[in-house]
């Protein structure tokens, strides 16, 4: 569901004022390939497979790629997924307390 309103940050307030978990859009992590296990795990597997020999043209190289997709084994799959989910948490706890610190005047950090 998309809200569209001329006052964008009215949704934000009405969140942050009836929900009791609600994270403020500050709080949300940037885009970050490194938490997504598709981007860090997956792909860079796929690439490795696919990348050992040449292909003669795109459909080759897909038709690979669709043969190394399939026989990639539910268990990497698995523990790629448990490895982001823990790196989320830590970023969030890094998140947390970053605004934490800024709420007190505290050091300022910057994420990549």
């Amino acid at each position: 569901m998309v809200l569209h309103h001329t006052r964008p940050n009215l949704c934000q307030k009405f969140c942050t004022a009836n929900m009791a978990h609600f994270w403020p859009k500050g709080m949300w992590l940037s885009s970050s390939p490194d938490l997504n296990p598709l981007d860090f795990a997956v792909w860079d597997e796929l690439e490795r497979k696919t990348n050992k020999t040449p292909h003669p043209n795109v459909n080759a190289l897909k038709g690979t790629i669709r043969t190394e997709w399939d026989n990639m084994a539910v268990e990497f799959l698995i523990n790629s997924c448990r490895l982001s989910s823990t790196l989320w948490k830590l970023s969030v706890k890094l998140k947390e307390a970053t605004l934490s610190e800024s709420a007190h005047k505290g050091p300022a950090y910057k994420f990549c």
